[in-house]
């Protein structure tokens, strides 16, 4: 089943910064009452670092500090005994006098400005807001804070780690190779994320607190970005243990997340990816954290609650052609998935036709977006009118509420109805190579007294044809006709296998009526037979014979095949020969051995016969007088028949030729 594959990491990354050292003394006022002498304090400030390349700021942008505001608060005395310092030019390393006691430390890093002497209520509810992501790195820095206890005895050198107030988001985004050409990634926008936050506590907005970065729209397969964001700590929800079911509908209402929009064979996914912790329950993005979000995209999965699908489909009209003024209806249909309180505008156009045009029986303005569905899924009946002649199209664009638009568009013709074209053809019958068959092409149309055009198509085969009007008929061209006609029509093949002929008729209305004959063509018959002969040198038996006895040696087996009519290339007739080899040996046995063997005969090109020597040996040879009856005198071979079975007979035939058809 296909899915997508979301995973989630992060890593709060705390490295140290060293920066240059420069004190800085101010002198503070003493209560009323009596307190020990002053002591210097020296503030070493440290920025841990989250390592690795972002667009946004490069890691020593990420650490930069280039304004400190800072506020000592006595935990006894409280504002009574306080001091607050502000600097720009050294932010590594200040110095300030303060009277040994307990203090709270506030820091705010990057503030751009002089806070000023603020009390210690008002410093430990400072926030910042705002209005763009932009904001939050406002001269190439990002906005710090610490809060901690110090204890001052005596002149001292404190260290003062700043934490960043924003988590640092990477994300990368990937197709899968197997659904690259069908899946596309259309835009990617970072929802949810809080418009302000609170420095020095926990910073949880509520829904109303939170804005969507800008989209950034492209049509690719991969998508590599990073973003800063304030802190939103959202919580958990214990009950999310499958990340499929990490969804909106089980998130918080102000959970940041990143909503990937998609194109699948032209329907649209909306995925929704949530940073945090884990996989599953947890939703807190925490400041001064970084978090690497891998996101391949495998599939679509209507199961997976994490992905919205959304389908548009417009049925074509029924008909391919209506009359003028006559309506014509479809159905339009949206459906979405795990998208119950999705929103769905609905827009249409008609570049071509210029006719009225109702959806459900209402009118809309064309090109002017309307709210069409809210939910999951709806259909809807169109109606179209059109009065005059000529093509119709209709282009529907719907849109969600993210602006994503889904295009269908739907045409017909509207013309003046007229009876339809009649064509046909009679049936030739089977065909042979070289020899013309005849057929008659018939049409007509009802109410129509003007011309006819037909077309030629010779789709399959080879050959060519003719009418008593056209000698020759070149397939691709139109003729033209006066009116109705049954025309004869002469085809000459001259391939075997089979011709298609299509002629496609036309009148001028616009109408066309096509009609095809297959004609079965045979090749040209050659009848192929075989015979065998046994020839050879004619010799005598040894002198001492009384009688002239008479063997050949060598002797030859002949094997000849012939053909009905010369051909322009060679042939090759294939035999079987089956018959018995006797053998004698003078003083010894004999044996008589039954043969089954294949002889292939070649003719040349022009000629009907030829032949091959199948089997060459020397014949034995008797010598039959009064002195030696019956004595074989020469060892040797002959050949005979097998009673009751034919010696040749022709099993194959083949040339080069592919029209030759051979029998045998």
């Amino acid at each position: 089943m296909k899915h997508f594959l979301i995973t989630a990491l992060c890593a709060a990354a705390l490295l140290p910064l060293s920066h240059a050292c420069l004190s800085q003394t101010l002198d503070g006022e003493a209560p009323d009452e009596a307190v020990p002498a002053s002591a210097t304090v020296t503030l070493r400030f440290d920025a841990p670092g989250m390592e690795a390349a972002t667009r946004a700021l490069s890691p020593e942008g990420e650490k930069t500090v280039r304004d400190l505001n800072v506020w000592f608060f006595s935990k006894r005395f409280g504002d009574d005994i306080a001091r607050h310092v502000y600097t720009e030019a050294n932010t590594s390393q200040i110095a300030t006098t303060l009277y040994p006691t307990d203090y709270e430390l506030y820091v705010i890093a990057n503030a751009g400005r002089d806070l000023g002497a603020l009390p210690q209520e008002r410093v430990a509810a400072y926030a910042a807001s705002i209005d763009s992501p932009e904001e939050l790195t406002r001269n190439g820095t990002l906005p710090m804070a610490t809060r901690q206890e110090v204890a001052v005895t005596g002149n001292t050198t404190l260290s003062v780690a700043l934490e960043r107030c924003v988590s640092r988001l990477d994300v990368s985004i990937e197709v899968a190779p197997a659904l690259r050409g069908h899946l596309l990634i259309r835009s990617v926008q970072l929802c949810s994320a809080p418009r302000s936050c609170t420095f020095f506590g926990e910073n949880r907005p509520a829904a109303g607190g939170t804005f969507d970065y800008p989209k950034q729209t492209l049509s690719g397969e991969r998508f590599e970005g990073s973003y800063y964001l304030w802190e939103n700590a959202q919580g958990t929800n214990a009950t999310i243990t499958d990340p499929q079911a990490r969804n909106r509908a089980n998130a918080p209402a102000a959970a940041t997340c990143l909503h990937i929009e998609a194109s699948y064979d032209g329907r649209k996914a909306d995925c929704y990816v949530y940073p945090g912790e884990n996989t599953t329950s947890d939703f807190n993005v925490r400041r001064n954290t970084h978090y690497r979000m891998q996101v391949r995209m495998l599939g679509m999965n209507e199961t997976d609650t994490r992905i919205t699908t959304t389908e548009l489909d417009v049925a074509a009209f029924p008909q391919a052609s209506y009359a003028p003024g006559e309506t014509a209806h479809t159905t339009l249909s949206l459906r979405s998935s795990n998208n119950p309180g999705g929103l769905f505008y609905l827009a249409y156009a008609i570049p071509q036709g210029g006719g009225t045009l109702t959806i459900d029986g209402v009118s809309h303005s064309p090109g002017v977006p309307f709210l069409f569905a809210q939910g999951e899924s709806k259909s809807a009946r169109i109606a179209y009118t059109q009065a005059a002649e000529g093509p119709a199209r209709i282009v529907f664009t719907l849109s969600d509420a993210y602006g994503f638009p889904l295009e269908r568009q739907i045409e017909t013709t509207y013309k003046t109805p007229y009876r339809p074209i009649e064509a046909s053809t009679t049936d030739p019958g089977a065909a042979r190579i070289g020899v013309p068959v005849q057929f008659y092409l018939s049409f007509s149309e009802a109410d129509y007294t003007g011309s006819f055009r037909v077309r030629y198509e010779l789709s399959e085969g080879t050959g060519t044809l003719s009418t008593p009007e056209v000698s020759g008929w070149n397939s691709g061209t139109t003729l033209a006709f006066d009116g109705a006609r049954q025309i004869r029509m002469n085809f000459l093949p001259s391939a075997r296998g089979t011709a298609r002929l299509r002629f496609i008729v036309s009148d001028d209305h616009g109408q066309s009526q096509t009609v095809e004959r297959a004609i079965s063509v045979s090749g040209t018959p050659v009848a192929t037979s075989a015979s065998w002969e046994i020839d050879g040198t004619r010799r005598e038996a040894p002198e001492d014979s009384t009688f002239s006895t008479f063997y050949r040696d060598p002797c030859y087996l002949r094997v000849s095949a012939s053909l009905s009519k010369p051909l322009s290339v060679a042939a090759t007739v294939s035999v079987r020969l089956r018959y018995v080899l006797e053998h004698r040996v003078i003083y010894g046995t004999s044996s008589d051995e039954r043969m089954d063997e294949r002889v292939s005969v070649t003719i040349p090109a022009g000629q009907t016969s030829a032949s091959v020597i199948a089997r060459q040996y020397s014949e034995y040879c008797y010598v039959d007088n009064e002195s030696y009856p019956h004595v074989l005198v020469k060892e040797g071979y002959r050949v005979e028949p097998i009673p009751g079975i034919d010696m040749v007979t022709v099993v194959g035939a083949s040339c080069t030729d592919a029209n030759i058809e051979f029998t045998y």
